[in-house]
């Protein structure tokens, strides 16, 4: 069995890695993957230069990302969205409400630029009610919010289709139709002859 090899990641990907992080990987990951698509380098003294600057690197990364998350913070913490689904009488929904959709909600209503690797601890939601959910965008910022789920209020719709069909109802009443008078008012022309009559020159002379 192959042995573990170390590397240093050069760049972040959310939900597994961070840029200069560092860790032991199998063999084939590093070499099939990590390595052909420039995700990280051997953490050898051959590349301690590389690694010197990808720590500068990293510096500078994990205090933009603490500004963001404080930014957000300020925007999202101790907020609520609210989701209103179709639900069985003793409160089950017919679907449920995924990460996605609340990442989405976030962003829309809170124009935040989030993630679903930033929720963290969401389970989908199956039921009408309150709950809470955490935001970590930085390990040292942590920010939480309600979610609540309301019934969908069937009626309002129904009486949004009976209003519609009302008015169409209304319109096609006042149209009306005229039919066109097919009479025909042929005027005779009367053509009018022009007669020129040429002047008589008298050619006799006295």
């Amino acid at each position: 069995m192959s042995r573990d090899v170390e590397v240093v990641f050069t760049k972040e990907k959310k939900g597994s890695f961070t840029i200069g992080q560092k860790k032991s990987v199998k063999p084939g990951y590093a070499f099939n993957y990590l390595f052909p698509y420039n995700l990280a380098i051997l953490n050898n003294s051959k590349n301690k230069h590389i690694i010197d600057s990808i720590s500068k690197e990293a510096e500078k990364h994990s205090i933009e990302l603490k500004k963001k998350a404080e930014d957000t913070h300020r925007i999202i913490d101790g907020q609520s969205i609210t989701f209103q689904a179709k639900s069985h009488d003793e409160g089950k929904l017919y679907g449920s409400i995924s990460i996605n959709d609340v990442v989405s909600k976030l962003n829309i209503d809170f124009e935040t630029v989030l993630d679903k690797h930033d929720i963290k601890g969401f389970t989908p939601i199956k039921e009408l009610g309150s709950y809470s959910v955490h935001v970590v965008i930085h390990n040292d910022i942590r920010s939480e919010l309600s979610i609540v789920v309301e019934k969908e209020i069937e009626t309002e719709k129904k009486d949004s289709v009976k209003s519609k069909a009302k008015t169409s109802s209304n319109h096609s009443s006042d149209v009306k139709t005229y039919a066109d008078d097919d009479s025909d008012n042929d005027s005779p022309v009367e053509d009018k002859k022009t007669s020129s009559e040429s002047p008589t020159i008298d050619d006799t002379i006295f």
